[in-house]
Formats: C-alpha cells, structure tokens, sequence
C-alpha cells in the first residue's frame, strides 16, 4: 500500500472536500507570496510525512515571519515543500474516515478527532450505502454527542454537511478500487461548518 502526502490527498478527493485556504510551496517565496493575502497568522506543515504530529512536523499559530523562519527546517523533514494553511481556531474537532471491510464493504468512521483520537476511542461506524437517519442516530451513541448540538452559545454542528462529507468518502471507496482508505483528522467545525484540516489517503499499490 501506499500513501498519498496531504497535498495528494486532498487533490485525490477533488473540489468538494471543504477545506481552508492553502497552498503547497516549494520555496520561502512562494510561502511568503500566499500569506501576503492572508489573514496574518498561518499552519505550516511539512510536505510527504504520514503522521506529522508526532515529529513536530505541524507548527501552527504562527505569523508570516515564523513561517518563513522555520520553513527550510520543515522542508527537509519531508518531500521539500511546506503546505502553509490559514490558522483557523475550530469549536472541536472531528475524524471522519472510510476503509474497505472484507466482510461488509466500505465502512465509514466518524467520531473524536484531534491528537488525541487513539487515546479517546471515541467513535461510530456506518455501512454503505449512508442513510440519513441512521447517520443522524449514530451520532448520538459518541460521548461528544453534546458538541454537536453545540454548548454555551456555540452553534451546533451542520448535520447534513457532516452526512454530504460522510457520504463522499464512502463514494470515494465505491467509484475508486484503487483507494483503500481515506482518514481526515481533523476536522475542524468552525460555527457549525465542517473543515477538513488533514487528509490522508492509502491507495492499494497495485
């Protein structure tokens, strides 16, 4: 199997994945150029590495200046580019992903996202094809249940937009042999609106 850097990933699943402005450099100016339209403080990632979290390959809240500053560290750490993102603060975060079962066919994950998803195990699966009312009722079965109806003047979670984003990965999977799985930690929801902030897709290697 093979995995695709974020860049690929996102490339992979096309226009409709919602995501923040980006764009993957290949040079401080280039870095300098796109944060030249942007809101003044910016994610900056290292290109080509799996779990980048892990080796402090994610910097994130930083101004113009400290990208740049920390831009030719974070390049070699990888493929020799940088994806630099506006920093966006989410209410919480969210994984949502999709893998191919021997048994069952495509299955979609969705639950508590973040650095610490594995320590958390929080989490639902659902089966292709997604009927809305069962995505709706699984949801309500996560710990973080009550995020998504939103606390303490926070809006709840778009619902439908979590479903269209739910019901595209397991699309994905059914359209493309290819793609053995896809992983998008996290997503970030920012008043309501679903954010993909990382995105991972494994291919078969066939």
């Amino acid at each position: 199997m093979r995995a695709l850097s974020e860049a690929e990933s996102k490339q992979r699943l096309g226009d409709w994945l919602p995501a923040c402005r980006e764009r993957l450099t290949r040079s401080p100016a280039e870095a300098a150029d796109f944060m030249a339209g942007g809101n003044g403080v910016f994610v900056a990632k290292a290109s080509g590495v799996a779990h980048k979290t892990e080796g402090n390959l994610v910097r994130v809240g930083l101004p113009a200046e400290y990208v740049l500053a920390q831009w030719e560290e974070l390049a070699a750490a990888g493929d020799g580019s940088v994806l630099v993102a506006d920093f966006v603060r989410p209410e919480y975060e969210l994984l949502i992903g999709a893998t191919r079962d021997e048994q069952f066919g495509p299955v979609l994950t969705v639950g508590q996202g973040g650095v610490m998803t594995e320590s958390i195990d929080d989490v639902v699966c659902f089966l292709h094809p997604l009927d809305r009312d069962d995505f709706g009722r699984g949801l309500e079965e996560l710990r973080c249940a009550r995020l998504l109806h939103g606390q303490r003047g926070r809006p709840g979670a778009d619902l439908e937009r979590l479903y269209e984003l739910g019901s595209h990965l397991l699309d994905v999977l059914v359209a493309d042999p290819d793609v053995m799985g896809v992983d998008l930690n996290p997503v970030a929801i920012i008043d309501g609106r679903p954010v993909v902030l990382d995105a991972l897709v494994i291919l078969s290697g066939a």
